[in-house]
């Protein structure tokens, strides 16, 4: 009966499920590597920028709101709401009406300079529209837009005419046939000659509503002044600066994704993006001659009769992972030799060591792809890219001076003056503090008077 060894690596693919997002710190970090070449694009950015907006000719920015007077009867409905403004925003695209501006500003202006300076758009009311214009100086930014105006009114009212025109062109010739018929006829056909007669009356008044169908007016519902006008050119240095910084940071994240994607350079994101794509797990190490402490456990509980094999790449030059001999169940090969002769079915582990910052990114992953197809559990180690920094010794401390041997004479004059200066800061001490007096000498006993009994 035969059995199947599970691949393990599927367990940590399933494990990746459960992380919270990407390594963003390694993000950062790579981020602020890539941060001399996005700050040199992004002076480069702001310099160009700069310059432009410095070279760059003045310009004036005028808008006047205009009115509609309706006098064309509106049909009711949301979708006839802006029936009233729409023929002014058709017609300011016209080429006549643009010549017809140029014509009234001046010889310094032509159809397609207007139509680059002057915008006409819809407001939230539809009676409303907004004419802006730009100009290079306040005072020829105003007189556009107000000019633009008075040639909308005028184009408006001349389209509207031609309009009312043709549509009584076609009743007139019509009351003109009925009159000619009417004359041609007998007199004793009155019948006729009346209906006649009626049917030209009610053409001609016909003509006559069709004239007095009203034409709306364009007029100006606030004309701004050259103090309203408004700079938009030259741009402040500040859009320079605000042109940089986001320089600064599409810089770098393009940096960086090029780096992650087409360098030959192991990074740590992308050593840990390949063990993840191939099931394997990541543990980084302090220095690249130590196995750490999860390799080191996952080599220590290796079932038995089962052994290990170590791969290094060239950055980890010397190895010495354990402390003496390897033991006899792990194997130690170059990451470029070739690793498949050493693998048979009691292979249990295999650990990759490698240096971040190598150039071994596709040999990496071609070698994580044909392990995970031997579904052998694989351990990737990542060293940093520069050694740890050894501790410097602590100097020794200098001998002391062998002390001078004293001889007992010398010994009872250093003890004897010692305590003379004890005593003298014990008396100072104590004068200073008031507790110390003079002793006052005591008076003398007056002499006694002789006794009888000595005169005997």
């Amino acid at each position: 009966m035969s059995t199947q060894r599970s691949n393990p690596n599927d367990v940590h693919k399933e494990s990746n499920l459960l992380r919270f997002g990407p390594d963003l710190l390694g993000h950062f970090r790579n981020l602020l590597k890539a941060l001399p070449i996005a700050i040199a694009v992004a002076v480069v950015a702001f310099a160009i920028t700069l310059t432009i907006t410095a070279t760059a000719d003045d310009e004036f920015e005028v808008t006047t709101v205009a009115q509609i007077d309706a006098q064309i009867p509106i049909m009711a409905g949301d979708v006839y709401i802006y029936q009233n403004n729409a023929p002014y925003l058709s017609l300011a695209t016209t080429s006549g009406v643009r010549e017809d501006i140029a014509h009234r500003m001046g010889s310094a202006w032509s159809a397609a300079r207007v139509a680059d300076n002057v915008s006409v758009t819809e407001t939230r009311s539809p009676l409303l529209i907004a004419v802006t214009a730009t100009a290079p100086t306040a005072e020829e930014a105003a007189k556009l837009s107000a000019t633009t105006i008075k040639a909308l009114d005028s184009a408006s009212r001349k389209q509207r005419a031609g309009e009312l025109d043709r549509a009584a062109a076609t009743l007139t010739a019509r009351s003109r046939d009925i009159g000619s018929r009417i004359t041609a006829m007998r007199s004793s056909d009155s019948t006729e000659r009346d209906n006649l007669i009626e049917q030209r009356k009610s053409i001609e008044n016909d003509i006559q509503r069709i004239q007095s169908g009203g034409v709306n007016g364009l007029g100006a519902l606030s004309t701004p002044s050259s103090d309203d006008a408004r700079q938009t050119a030259p741009q402040s240095p500040a859009l320079a600066v605000f042109v940089g910084l986001l320089t600064v940071l599409i810089a770098a994240e393009a940096v960086v994704f090029i780096r992650a994607r087409f360098s030959r350079r192991a990074t740590g994101s992308a050593i840990r993006r390949i063990a993840d794509k191939h099931g394997a797990t990541v543990e980084d190490a302090v220095s690249g001659d130590r196995i750490p402490a999860l390799a080191r456990t996952m080599l220590g509980r290796l079932p038995e009769g089962e052994h290990a094999v170590i791969l290094r790449s060239a950055g980890i030059a010397e190895w010495g992972g354990f402390d003496g001999p390897v033991p006899e169940d792990v194997v130690v090969v170059d990451l470029d030799d070739a690793w498949i002769d050493q693998v048979d079915a009691t292979v249990g582990l295999i650990v990759v060591m490698v240096v971040e910052g190598e150039s071994i990114r596709a040999d990496l992953d071609s070698t994580l792809s044909a392990i995970a197809d031997l579904t052998i559990p694989v351990h990737v180690v990542m060293a940093p890219s520069a050694p740890p920094a050894e501790p410097e010794p602590e100097p020794e401390p200098e001998p002391l001076a062998a002390a001078p041997r004293l001889t007992s004479t010398d010994s009872s004059q250093l003890i004897g003056s010692l305590l003379d200066e004890l005593l003298l800061a014990r008396i100072a001490e104590l004068n200073a503090s008031g507790q110390l007096t003079t002793p006052q000498p005591a008076p003398a006993a007056p002499a006694a008077d002789p006794s009888p009994e000595d005169g005997r």
